[in-house]
């Protein structure tokens, strides 16, 4: 285990935190950032339009995956994002700076989740019908047992847009989710959070070149 070299910059607080020119916010209103993922398992199609109508009371920023944005058969999801949600890129280059942003990260089954939670964001998941017939790992990416769907046990989920508002505002507590995530921030996301995986990585690939044992640093 060497960290993820990924967020290196992050805990160096090295990062540029320029959003795109596209996206606008209002610093009255607490910043949403939603990152869905692509295909069946995607709640775009089910979400884009409630999502829209809450950009009256947030600042609501949408983080296409590749995926919505490339594939074929994704073209009524990007379609719906385009109508609904009108602040929104999918700039890989900018995905720190939009998490600095932002106060919550709504996802759905997306790794996402843990990029979020590596961060220590107030992250929330969303849910739609028949989601969970979905999960028997032909029909999409994931089943029962994955990560993206373990994590429902602890991080809260809302269904409707009664619940989501619920999950926003200050009578939701906080405190006890992020309490039982800290122990998978360590064991899951990176057990350093030192900006140094990078050099630890590099070590480790040198030292296998080398035909060297292991210094030891990254067990």
């Amino acid at each position: 285990m060497v960290g993820n070299p990924r967020f290196d910059a992050w805990h160096n607080g090295t990062f540029a935190r320029t959003l795109p020119e596209n996206i606008q916010s209002d610093s009255r209103k607490p910043t949403v950032l939603y990152a869905p993922t692509f295909g069946a398992l995607s709640s775009l199609p089910h979400w884009a339009e409630k999502l829209g109508r809450l950009s009256g009371n947030v600042n609501l920023i949408c983080k296409l995956h590749h995926g919505t944005c490339s594939r074929p058969e994704e073209t009524a999801s990007l379609a719906l994002a385009r109508r609904h949600l009108k602040q929104r890129t999918d700039s890989a280059q900018h995905t720190l700076a939009l998490l600095a942003k932002a106060d919550y990260v709504l996802t759905d089954n997306s790794g996402f989740i843990f990029d979020a939670i590596h961060v220590d964001k107030r992250v929330i998941l969303l849910d739609f019908p028949g989601m969970n017939d979905l999960l028997d790992g032909e029909k999409s990416y994931s089943t029962a047992e994955s990560a993206d769907q373990r994590i429902r046990e602890i991080l809260p989920v809302a269904h409707n847009v009664a619940e989501l508002r619920y999950l926003l505002s200050e009578a939701f507590d906080w405190g006890a989710v992020q309490a039982r995530l800290t122990k998978i921030r360590h064991h899951y996301c990176d057990a350093f959070m030192d900006g140094k995986a990078g050099e630890r990585a590099a070590m480790v690939i040198v030292e296998a070149l080398a035909g060297k044992e292991s210094s030891g640093i990254c067990r």
